[in-house]
């Protein structure tokens, strides 16, 4: 079961009959053109002088021929961290070659990928909207665990919200586990969050 954070009759609705919450998620927007990327120049330098290179999945593509295992083989590290009630499902490498190079509104130019030497350790995806072109979404964002907590998310984000910016969009839209760290970093960057969805559950004695 559903219901939004901001109607009291949906949530009393659901509580009153013993319906217990296990999620929220929250859609947020970033406005692009309130945004200003030399604000995060300082993040950038850092992440360059710990030879991280930041390159689009276009690029990637372009230089690594073994790029769709390796960023298959990065997908399920990161998916792996992700919060979730329920245990992952994994994707095989069909799959996830189908979902995402198959997917129309795939962006290859608008990724953004996070190499060290020849390890692809980060990625933040954006995803175009065909219905809407003032508007792109998010996909993961996320580091391997050895290189976190050192800007490089941040500095990812930042590349994927300057694209946008350059291409003319006017916003950026995403979805996050409130208990994902992704939210609170996309806080910081100036998305504004909207009323949580809260899921519910409840467990049937039979």
């Amino acid at each position: 079961a559903f219901a939004r954070e901001n109607e009291a009759h949906s949530v009393y609705f659901a509580e009153k009959r013993g319906f217990k919450e296990i999620m929220r998620e929250v859609l947020s927007f970033l406005d692009i053109t309130k945004f200003e990327p030399t604000a995060y120049d300082d993040v950038l330098q850092k992440v360059n002088d710990m030879d991280i290179k930041l390159i689009s999945l276009e690029q990637f593509m372009d230089i690594d021929p073994d790029h769709k295992r390796k960023l298959y083989k990065l997908d399920r590290e990161l998916s792996r961290d992700l919060p979730s009630h329920t245990p992952e499902t994994p994707m095989d490498f069909m799959d996830f070659e189908k979902e995402v190079f198959s997917n129309p509104n795939l962006l290859p130019d608008g990724w953004t990928m996070a190499l060290h030497g020849n390890d692809c350790i980060g990625v933040s995806m954006l995803f175009d909207s065909k219905g809407d072109k003032t508007k792109l979404y998010t996909g993961l964002t996320g580091v391997r665990r050895p290189y976190r907590r050192q800007g490089i998310a941040i500095a990812m984000k930042v590349k994927s919200i300057m694209y946008a910016k350059e291409h003319g969009f006017a916003r950026i839209q995403t979805e996050n586990d409130q208990n994902n760290p992704m939210f609170l970093l996309n806080q910081k960057l100036g998305f504004v969050a909207q009323p949580s969805w809260i899921e519910y559950e409840k467990l049937l004695r039979i």
